[in-house]
């Protein structure tokens, strides 16, 4: 209605549920767990046999739900010396991108185990579970272990907490989304379960199917169930269900258009550079950005462990086109800066930002091809993909919808009438800044109506845009077209 470009195209995904885990007692929680989970999981706070003993898949399909390493029962005491290791350089880890995780606790500590897709280099994350001061204090050592050499970690750690109950395997993860803190101890909030929607370029993406919410306290901790602000935070938290439209890739940054992916590795080997690191997502898509920050203050690499995640829709399709089969592949991105509910955002705010801002993305590409590049030595885009990118969102101007009512239609009403077309402005420099020029506007919105409603948002608009152009040079300037959509469309039926 009073958006322009193409429109939403947000769905839920399958949600499945995910057990409580208890504590070494077998007493309820401690803490809760977020709408999402549930009874009927595999998860258990230890593995059948103990923390050392892991059943094998049941099949050679990767499990929708992580499981750990096979841990040695006892291992050679003669080598639990310091292991030869070597670290863990860039060009390791833009190829051995840890994909699986194992959460192990002691009384004091929690340890997250990776591994890479081989499963054949692992890496750990020392977290303290005891720090009660504001700062989050984990280690990541940098080291890349064998499976031998992590077993014989695990089992000098196993014995150096013997007299607190040693070593136990907490949970499975596909990965960290983050952690967060509000008036009392930290936690972080777990990948539990996912599911493959696309693979774009070699690059699998996932969607998130459970998550797991995980306090830093004390093995011993009791909660203080009269701090009434801490549950009430807590229970907003956990109305947050992030089994609905949310995604992310180990690989393959879900944040930025092919064009920029692409581009970025090419510009990178003409400089004679590595690709840019982890640190190149775009914030503005990415929704679990706070709950990052402590780990981006506390590690050097904090997206060798945490993954950024999208809010969207993302599908993918195959098609055969006289006998030569092409995959549509659509990646919906929603901005989180001034997201909100139908009537209860709209507009722009005063840094440009509009409301529900969704930028869509059409991929084709022939089966055959995987990679993004032509063969030969140089980085060219290969011609068997192609993407098509479109924005949509509320008009960039000042205006509201007053839903208090029980009007089908709210009125809309223009709150603030800026003759500089501030909000504007930096809306449209942040458009020329992601996607250059020039800009096609196409306004969907009503011309014409008996009681002006739409209306009044075009006439307003079109000022903004007939302002704006005449600061850009030609070539540069904002192309607008107006086209009354609920007129073409009963039109059409006549």
């Amino acid at each position: 209605m009073s958006e322009y470009g193409v429109p939403d195209s947000l769905s839920s995904g399958p949600s499945d549920a995910l057990p409580a885990i208890s504590d070494a007692s077998g007493d309820a929680p401690i803490f809760p767990l977020l709408q999402n989970n549930g009874a009927g999981s595999p998860l258990s706070s230890e593995a059948p046999g103990g923390p050392n003993q892991v059943g094998e898949d049941d099949n050679d399909d990767e499990p929708a739900v992580a499981k750990p390493f096979m841990r040695t029962t006892s291992p050679d005491p003669s080598a639990r010396a310091v292991p030869d290791t070597f670290d863990d350089r860039v060009p390791d880890r833009l190829i051995y991108k840890m994909h699986k995780f194992s959460l192990y606790e002691t009384a004091s500590r929690y340890y997250i185990v990776g591994v890479d897709v081989s499963e054949k280099r692992y890496r750990i994350l020392k977290i303290d579970r005891t720090t009660e001061g504001a700062e989050l204090n984990m280690t990541d050592d940098k080291i890349v272990y064998s499976l031998k050499e992590m077993n014989q970690l695990l089992d000098t750690i196993d014995d150096g907490n013997r007299g607190t109950g040693g070593i136990k395997l907490r949970c499975t993860t596909w990965g960290l989304l983050g952690f967060i803190k509000f008036t009392g101890p930290y936690y972080m909030l777990l990948i539990t379960k996912k599911s493959t929607v696309a693979m774009v370029g070699g690059h699998y993406i996932y969607q998130i199917e459970g998550t797991e919410l995980v306090p830093l306290t004390p093995a011993k901790f009791k909660p203080d169930t009269r701090n009434t602000e801490e549950q009430r935070f807590l229970g907003i938290l956990n109305n947050l269900d992030l089994t609905r439209s949310f995604y992310y890739s180990y690989s393959y940054d879900v944040t930025r258009t092919l064009q920029h992916n692409v581009i970025r590795e090419r510009e990178a080997l003409a400089q004679g550079i590595l690709p840019p690191s982890d640190e190149d997502f775009n914030s503005m898509f990415v929704w679990n950005d706070y709950l990052l920050q402590p780990a981006v203050k506390a590690l050097r690499d904090p997206y060798d462990w945490c993954r950024p995640i999208i809010h969207g829709y993302i599908d993918q399709a195959a098609l055969s086109i006289y006998g030569r089969t092409a995959h549509i592949t659509v990646i919906a991105r929603r901005s989180r800066y001034f997201a909100g509910a139908r009537f209860l955002k709209r507009g722009a705010n005063d840094l440009g930002y509009v409301a529900n801002d969704v930028e869509t993305e059409q991929i084709v590409a022939e089966s055959l091809t995987t990679s993004f590049h032509a063969p030969g030595p140089q980085l060219y885009c290969s011609p068997q993909y192609t993407s098509y990118v479109q924005h949509r969102g509320s008009i960039p101007l000042y205006w509201t919808q007053d839903n208090t009512g029980v009007t089908p239609k709210p009125p809309i009403e223009l709150n603030l009438v800026d003759p500089f077309y501030g909000a504007a402005a930096l809306h449209f420099d942040n458009l020329f800044e992601r996607y250059g020029a020039p800009i096609y506007v196409v306004n969907l919105i009503k011309a014409k109506e008996r009681q002006p409603r739409e209306s009044k948002l075009l006439e307003e608009y079109t000022h903004a845009i007939d302002y704006l152009d005449q600061f850009l040079p030609e070539g540069k300037k904002i192309i607008h077209k107006a086209w009354d959509m609920s007129r073409a469309s009963k039109s059409a039926w006549r």
